[in-house]
């Protein structure tokens, strides 16, 4: 076992690095329940509007179990569902920016007597419904087209755009299908350790690696061990020497780019996978749980579990001297006066 196994998971459900990374089942539940009540009503809107079949298809981190909580108070958690209108939209006049619209005004109409929601500002390629400080809803719009498989999805500039996000899930499912259930779920933990960590180093700039990009690179680089310790160690050594060497990441599925950094994004990425990666190799060669615990606080901040509440855990292999004798406190009322002359 690694010195620092159970700060990252321990199946006794102890508060861990993987507890404290991830939703609760009321929040999960809470937003399973508002996605469910959402698509009852927006689909056959849709369809109606449209005089075509309305399917969805859920995707993203809520489709591959890899949702992690908000990092700081006020942020949102996301939720990705694909709604699909079923024709070949192109042959039937369907503009890509009415339907996206009409997405819209459909989410408007849905919000109009739910105060505790609201329609976000347009994004190039999806609707968003948001659940101010708990969670938001992403909607893109796509045609599919079974004669033909195509599918597109419609975007701001009135175009409908090659993409199909069931294909990069399919890859996924086809890269892991080797692994146990067992080491699928630590893959899984592990890519949401990754996440968390990206969202922490980004908090104050909001530059950070895609979650997608994160998902294909541990499906690709990930190194199972009986540890989750050990496995992030190892794991994101890879993806860390991927990421210095390389500027973009290919989609495995159609070639685009999965990074997409802007600027000097990849610069200020480099940098601090450089030092996620010095942090994991000097972990990896310590025989100090103390040490450890520390690099691991620097990683992931205010995430990792405190050190008072698991100093069991921590203190099974340090340098410092063991603590036998607790100390003692003792308490005891002073008069005023007597009070007064001992400040004196």
């Amino acid at each position: 076992m690694g010195l620092s196994a159970r700060l990252f998971f321990d199946n006794n459900e102890a508060e861990t690095l993987f507890t404290r990374i991830s939703l609760t089942p009321e929040q999960l539940e809470d937003a399973r329940a508002k996605k469910d009540k959402l698509l009852e009503l927006f689909k056959p809107e849709l369809a109606a509007s449209l005089e075509v079949t309305v399917k969805h298809w859920l995707q993203g981190s809520y489709k591959n179990h890899t949702l992690i909580r908000p990092m700081q108070k006020g942020d949102e958690f996301d939720i990705d569902v694909g709604v699909y209108v079923l024709c070949d939209a192109e042959d039937e006049g369907l503009s890509a920016l009415e339907v996206k619209q009409l997405n819209r005004n459909i989410l408007e109409w849905y919000v109009s007597n739910r105060p505790e929601a609201k329609v976000g500002e347009s994004k190039t390629s999806c609707e968003r419904l948001i659940y101010p400080s708990s969670f938001h809803i992403d909607i893109p719009i796509y045609y599919y087209d079974f004669e033909t498989d195509t599918c597109k999805l419609a975007i701001e500039s009135d175009e409908w755009v090659d993409s199909d996000p069931k294909v990069l899930q399919d890859w996924f499912n086809k890269k892991v299908s080797g692994l146990t259930p067992k080491s699928l779920a630590q893959l899984r933990r592990i890519i949401k350790y990754l996440k968390a960590w990206a969202l922490i180093k980004g908090k104050e700039d909001g530059v950070k690696i895609p979650s997608i990009a994160i998902t294909a690179l541990v499906a690709e680089k990930y190194v199972e061990a009986d540890d989750d310790d050990d496995a992030f160690i190892q794991t994101a050594v890879n993806v860390a020497s991927y990421i210095i060497s390389n500027d973009t990441l290919n989609n495995p599925c159609n070639g685009g780019d999965l990074f997409e950094f802007k600027g000097d994004e990849y610069e200020q990425i480099k940098s601090r996978v450089i030092a996620l990666k010095n942090s994991c190799e000097f972990i990896d060669k310590s025989e100090d749980s103390l040490q450890q615990y520390v690099l691991w606080g620097a990683t992931f901040e205010h995430m990792f579990p405190p050190f008072a509440e698991r100093i069991d855990e921590v203190s099974k292999k340090t340098n410092l001297p063991a603590i036998t004798v607790p100390p003692k406190i003792n308490v005891r009322h002073l008069e005023k006066m007597e009070s007064y002359f001992l400040v004196k």
